[in-house]
């Protein structure tokens, strides 16, 4: 991978410990869940790990659509696609919503070139504070019926990772998860997020439940899969943003996040 140097979350740790520690346990329920010639979306793909990583398992056969906001990371993101000689990976520079044709605000983290978002964070130091930027949204609904390749709506694998905007981009593939009758989805699962878009954690749950997801909640802390309803995530939510974490990540002034495991299979 190409790194960022000023970047100081996946880009040190890569580079510290040539591995991205804080996501340990997602990485290894995602590289169970690839398979050779699968299709796989990489909504967030910030700088690329997760495209890269599900390059090297589906191999020449499959295919990656990374989706990145910021212009800087999908530069990294390319650079790094020529570096491996990938052929197969197609990088979309846009923010994934609920809206398509329109444009919207990024808002810049000064520390993290993960934590880019939507809305606004408020940040108070650092080089970029208050930097914003114009970019294009865009549905996957609308990508997938339009511009992908011969319109193809076959998809195996998402991994989505946008800040607290997942609600908006679930409504933006209601096609593509209808489309699919076997189709896996690894999100984040921020509450707090969720309610600086306006949006509430237990309406995307209850969206995934009602597109056929089964949900296992991806519990990085103790390194565990559990299968989950609705109200025992919620339950474990409200459990876990009372405990403090990661102090150092001004992400962490909204509180606790996740990761979840949804899946959907044929009836």
């Amino acid at each position: 991978m190409v790194l960022d140097r000023t970047d100081m979350d996946l880009s040190r740790q890569i580079e510290m410990l040539g591995k991205y520690s804080t996501e340990t346990f997602e990485r290894i329920i995602l590289e169970k869940c690839l398979k050779k010639g699968q299709t796989v979306l990489d909504i967030g793909a910030n700088l690329g790990f997760y495209s890269m990583l599900s390059r090297s398992i589906v191999g020449p056969t499959g295919k990656i659509f990374s989706f990145e906001a910021s212009k800087d990371n999908v530069n990294l993101i390319d650079m790094s696609i020529n570096e491996n000689k990938f052929e197969n990976i197609t990088v979309i520079h846009a923010a994934i919503s609920d809206k398509t044709g329109q444009e919207g605000c990024l808002y810049v983290s000064p520390y993290y070139n993960s934590e880019h978002s939507l809305f606004d964070y408020h940040y108070s130091s650092g080089k970029n504070m208050g930097k914003k930027t114009i970019i294009p949204l865009e549905t996957i609904d609308h990508f997938l019926e339009n511009k992908a390749e011969n319109n193809n709506m076959n998809v195996d694998i998402i991994k989505m990772d946008i800040e607290g905007s997942e609600s908006m981009a679930l409504e933006g593939m209601k096609n593509t998860i209808k489309y699919n009758d076997e189709i896996t989805l690894i999100t984040e699962f921020w509450p707090q997020g969720f309610k600086n878009c306006n949006r509430e954690p237990k309406e995307f749950l209850e969206s995934l439940d009602s597109f056929g997801f089964k949900i296992s909640h991806i519990d990085e802390y103790k390194q565990e899969l559990c299968k989950v309803t609705i109200n025992e995530m919620l339950k474990i939510a409200e459990k876990r943003q009372k405990t403090p974490v990661e102090k150092t990540k001004e992400i962490q002034s909204g509180g606790w996040y996740t990761n979840l495991l949804c899946v959907k299979t044929k009836k």
